[in-house]
């Protein structure tokens, strides 16, 4: 538990250090979802932005323990998608967990990610403005604790921190 928490702690450090480091978007973004995924080992961990011209959300960067083929940036996926475990934590601009996705009614499965066992996506938020939403999956049910959700739910409050000070340089 404790070296768990030193990776977490480490991980949020590092994010603070990009977020204030890199006002490049696209290079940000590829560097958390790295980091992300390297560091805690997820199965994938992907960003997803807000596009409201296409009403939707654009996978904008994606790191996988797995190689994928047809899920790369630019991958749209629509706010009108009616099972979305990615699009409902945007709409509801709340964190949602799915700890076993064959037993949640909202999940969409893809194809290039079939072994993903539980999900967890939380929305990249400043107050009432959600640019999006920070999905992580992992091959195992269960894989979520209440101390993983609190400090992933930290590190998407701190790339939305980071997305928003990009744009405005």
């Amino acid at each position: 538990t404790l070296s768990k928490r030193a990776i977490e702690l480490e991980t949020s450090s590092r994010v603070v250090q990009h977020a204030t480091s890199i006002l490049d978007l696209d290079e940000l973004l590829s560097d958390v979802t790295f980091l992300i995924q390297t560091m805690f080992n997820y199965y994938c961990v992907s960003i997803w932005l807000a596009d409201e011209k296409m009403n939707g959300l654009v996978l904008r960067s994606v790191q996988s323990s797995h190689e994928i083929s047809s899920f790369q940036p630019g991958f749209n996926l629509s706010l009108d998608e009616p099972k979305s475990i990615i699009v409902t934590a945007y709409r509801e601009r709340r964190s949602y967990l799915a700890n076993d996705v064959a037993s949640d009614s909202q999940y969409l499965a893809q194809s290039d990610l079939p072994d993903t066992r539980a999900e967890f996506a939380a929305p990249l938020q400043i107050g009432s403005r959600v640019f999006g939403v920070l999905d992580i999956q992992s091959e195992y049910v269960n894989a979520f604790d209440k101390d993983s959700q609190s400090v992933l739910q930290m590190l998407a409050n701190q790339i939305a921190i980071a997305i928003h000070n990009a744009r405005l340089y």
